[in-house]
Order: structure tokens, then sequence, then C-alpha cells
């Protein structure tokens, strides 16, 4: 059997062919096991994570592999590969449809970052949850802070810092650290300032009035011990004042002795408090000076 020239040349160029057909089978599976073992070896560049996950699919991004682009694994459907499911909802991922049935987050104990439209469960616990800006119920009047048998414990304002009253927000309840003291704000007017109530300093704005709750007359002002104003004025040209008084009444050189007014002069004329008093009795007038009691104006 003869073999010509154009022939043995022929059999030698697939004899070649099958070499590199080889060579690139054997670097093919190589560059499979390398990237393999890099899965777990390589750390993720810059935040990025090493795998991401959007909807409907998964890209390991931002990883370079032994070989080059090629060798990154994309999975654009979990289909069968999460038991054996094909379809999902086209606006929820793979990984959130399996973390969704598990427990519904129950007790969360670190600071996680949670997509409030992801949060389904009713009543989730943290242990110290950072609002960075504000807590708000879903409507004006809709939520309670605490309950009748779950009490807060204590709870820390800052200074200055205000607890409103009201739709409008009109009514204020504050503590004034310039002032040192609690301010309770109306429409704009500090009404009602507690300054030391244990110590018994009240500081007054203007008028002080004690009424009954129906706001229709003065309740009783009982004083336990003494009153010592600066100034003190009881009643006024246009009311009349009624005083009942139990031991002395004193006032500035006048007494009282056994129901008696003492004055120090008597119609210009001067009088000791030994020697000069006056008073009513059911049948008149009486004076009583250096010694002899006088009926001045009988009934």
């Amino acid at each position: 059997m003869s073999i010509n020239l154009e022939t043995l040349r022929l059999l030698e160029g697939i004899t070649r062919r099958l070499d590199n057909i080889d060579t690139v089978f054997n670097k093919t599976i190589l560059r499979i096991s390398t990237l393999e073992r890099n899965l777990n070896k390589v750390p993720p560049v810059g935040t990025q994570k090493l795998i991401q996950h959007a909807h409907a699919y998964s890209n390991v991004d931002h990883v370079h592999p032994a070989g080059d682009v090629s060798d990154l694994i994309e999975d654009d459907a979990y289909g069968a590969g999460w038991n054996g499911d094909t379809t999902h909802a086209a606006t929820q991922n793979a990984l959130y449809d399996k973390i969704n049935v598990i427990d519904k987050f129950g007790t969360i104990t670190n600071t996680p970052d949670i997509d409030q439209d992801l949060l389904t469960t009713s009543s989730p616990t943290f242990a110290s949850p950072v609002i960075s800006t504000a807590l708000l119920p879903d409507g004006s009047g809709g939520a309670d802070i605490g309950s009748t048998t779950l009490e807060l414990g204590d709870i820390y304002i800052a200074d200055s810092k205000k607890v409103y009253f009201g739709s409008d927000q009109d009514f204020s309840l504050w503590y004034n650290a310039a002032a040192s003291n609690i301010t309770f704000t109306g429409d704009g007017t500090d009404n009602f300032l507690i300054n030391n109530i244990l110590g018994f300093y009240v500081d007054i704005k203007d008028t002080f009035n004690i009424r009954d709750q129906d706001d229709s007359d003065a309740v009783l002002l009982q004083l336990n011990s003494s009153l010592r104003p600066a100034t003190f004025a009881l009643g006024n040209t246009n009311d009349n004042v009624d005083v009942t008084h139990y031991g002395n009444f004193l006032m500035t050189g006048v007494t009282t002795d056994d129901e008696r007014l003492k004055v120090p002069y008597l119609t210009g004329v001067p009088a000791s408090v030994d020697n000069g008093s006056v008073w009513m009795e059911a049948d008149g007038l009486h004076i009583y000076w250096n010694g002899a009691e006088k009926l001045v104006a009988g009934v």
C-alpha cells in the first residue's frame, strides 16, 4: 500500500487538530476546577458582596476568576435548583421566596437594615432600635405608646424639648433649662410654671385664683402655717370680706385681746394697749378707757 505525499500531509493535519482539541479540553477542566476552588478564597472587591442576587437571577459579581470573564457563573433562573420550582412571582426574588417563611424574623437583637415593605410580622421584638428621624404612627392618633397592662419605664427628654397636646399642638409641657422650671404653654403664652413645689415656692405670673372645678365659686384655702407676704391686701373698696380668726389677729399697732380690738389711738387721743380698747357687744359699742368701761352707743 502506498501513500502519496498529499495524503500524508492530510493525516498530519488531523493529528495536530486532535492534539489541539485535547489541549483545549484539558485547559477547560483545569479552569473549572480552579474557579471552584477560588470561589471560597477570593474576597469581595470594595464593599461589594461576593455573590450578588437580584430579581430572578444571581450573579457572581466583582470577582476576578482564574480565567477570563467567561468563567463567571450566571444563574438566570433558580428553576429546578430551588426545590424543583420553575416559576416565581416577578416582583420577588428567589432568595426572598425562601427566607420569607422563616419565622417572620422572630426576635431581632442586632441592628439590621429592613425594608418596611418586607416586614410582614404584626408584633416584632427589637432590643435597642435606633430611630434617626421620627417614630410615626400609621395615622393621626393611630398608635399608643404602652398599654394599661404593659406600661413603659422611664422616659428621658432632653433640655427644652416639649410634649405637645392637641391636633394643632397649641399646648405644650416642657422643661425650661434656662429658668430651671417646668413650663406649661398654651396659645403661645406661659401659663403654668412650677419651680420648687417641695420647698413651697411657686412663682405666680399674674393673678392667683383658686376656683371650684365648675368655675362657679372660690374654694376653701386652708393654711396650716404662717402666711407672710411682703404686701397683703384682703378685699378692696368694691368687695366685702368676712374674716373669722382664731387666736390673735395682728396688725401694725393693733392687737386683739379676748375678742376685743385694742387700738393705740382713739379719736385722736393717745391710748396704750393696756388702758384703751374698743369692742362690740349685743347692746352696742363699748369703750374701755383708764380703767372704766363706757357704753358709747346702746341698741
